[in-house]
């Protein structure tokens, strides 16, 4: 009777842990591309994404510069529940959304005062890219919103 109580805890031990498996998403993400609009664009320095996981929620650190400075981050539930977006004084800028469908995630940003805006997120490669796409209005852009496409690739990888 101990055994079989015994092999039922472990299986569901076994369980809880594959259900909590890593997101993709997880890990430290370098800026290789950047499109605004139809304008090839590369910041410098060039920013990072830090991406960790505690349970079912994954902090985003937005991070510039050789030191890593964090100028954003929030820490948001795959469900889509609204999670603060914080800046580098500690003040809420807005609010994030995350959900996940199938490999794709969906991420929507609003700062107090704007609308939403609803990017993409993917990985390619066999997880060695991973793209963001998304529509917002820019300033000197003009008054409808600009298609923007960052790529990312892990420090060291060598995306193509």
């Amino acid at each position: 009777m101990r055994k079989m109580v015994l092999c039922v805890s472990l299986l569901g031990l076994m369980a809880a842990a594959y259900a909590r498996a890593e997101e993709p998403l997880v890990g430290k993400w370098q800026l290789i591309f950047m499109r605004v609009g139809e304008i090839k664009d590369m910041p410098k320095p060039l920013p990072s994404i830090n991406i960790t996981q505690s349970g079912s929620a994954l902090q985003f650190e937005y991070m510039v510069g050789l030191e890593g400075k964090v100028f954003r981050t929030f820490r948001a539930r795959l469900d889509g529940s609204a999670a603060d977006v914080i800046n580098d004084k500690g003040q809420k800028v807005g609010t994030a959304r995350l959900t996940k469908s199938g490999g794709k995630y969906t991420l929507i940003l609003q700062t107090a005062k704007g609308a939403p805006e609803a990017g993409k997120l993917s990985l390619s490669q066999e997880g060695r890219i991973l793209t963001i796409e998304s529509d917002a209005i820019i300033p000197g852009h003009g008054a409808s919103p600009t298609h923007i496409v960052q790529q990312f690739a892990r420090p060291g990888v060598v995306p193509y």
